[in-house]
């Protein structure tokens, strides 16, 4: 296997502030989903994907 560099992905300057994030181990899975009900850009969409259900998987 090769593993080779890849250009990084970075937010536009006006998109940091939606879609940074605390890390997923200090908020509950509760208050993740109340901060993506209102943003769909937040990181715990990626971090925390339980909370793009609606039920336990």
């Amino acid at each position: 296997m090769v593993v080779r560099p890849f250009k990084a992905l970075r937010p536009t300057k006006e998109m940091v502030s939606k879609i940074a994030a605390k890390p997923y181990d200090v908020v509950t899975e509760e208050q993740a989903r109340e901060v993506a009900r209102n943003n769909p850009y937040i990181f715990y969409k990626v971090s925390r994907p339980e909370i793009n259900f609606d039920h336990p998987v």
